[in-house]
């Protein structure tokens, strides 16, 4: 009797173990409201991050901008330290730029200073054919010569 009083408690316990299982999955609205809560809070905080991000990657292009305008108006309290100081700068050629817009590129970057010095200096060295897709590193101390020919990979 001992046994059968045994496997009897078992399958109870197993009956009301899937009655509670069924019960929790079944009626539990909770769980479902809990979830899409998360799920919108996780959403929420997404976009939050994003606009923060957002907003300190202006605030980093504004700093850069004021320290480069710093540099470029030259105050006498540090021209002396200002002699050793030179701006450098990255050009990227793309595929289908031409000679224009490559020199207004140089020209916004305050490498050269006017467009028309590469152009003069490509045709006086008949590179025109030989500039190359690619990014280079320019300063302010290279002559439009000099940039033709980085240019050009001569």
């Amino acid at each position: 009797m001992n046994s059968d009083f045994l496997r009897g408690a078992a399958a109870l316990s197993f009956i009301l173990g899937v009655i509670s299982a069924v019960y929790y999955y079944v009626f539990s609205e909770e769980n479902t409201v809990e979830e899409n809560f998360s799920s919108n809070q996780v959403q929420e905080v997404e976009e939050n991050e994003s606009e923060e991000l957002t907003e300190e990657i202006q605030r980093l292009e504004e700093t850069i901008l004021s320290m480069q305008e710093e540099i470029n108006s030259g105050s006498p309290d540090n021209s002396s330290d200002q002699d050793d100081i030179h701006r450098v700068a990255i050009l990227e050629i793309n595929s289908g730029m031409n000679l224009e817009e490559i020199s207004e590129r140089l020209v916004q970057l305050q490498m050269i200073e006017e467009s028309q010095d590469l152009k003069d200096a490509v045709r006086a060295n008949d590179l025109a054919q030989n500039i190359q897709i690619g990014t280079y590193e320019i300063n302010d101390t290279m002559s439009p010569e000099e940039i033709a020919h980085l240019i050009a990979d001569e």
